[in-house]
C-alpha cells in the first residue's frame, strides 16, 4: 500500500488505488453498521 514511494509509477497509477479505496469503504461501512441504532 505504499506505492507513493515507488518512483517508477506515474501519478495516475499512484492515485488509482483501488485496494486502498476498497479497504476504506469496507472500514467505513463497518463503522456505520456499528453505530446504527438497534431496531426497536
Amino acid at each position: 500500500m505504499d506505492d507513493e514511494d515507488d518512483s517508477s509509477l506515474t501519478l495516475h497509477e499512484v492515485l488509482d488505488d483501488k485496494l486502498r479505496v476498497r479497504y476504506f469503504k469496507g472500514y467505513l461501512a463497518a463503522v456505520a453498521q456499528a453505530i446504527k441504532p438497534a431496531p426497536s
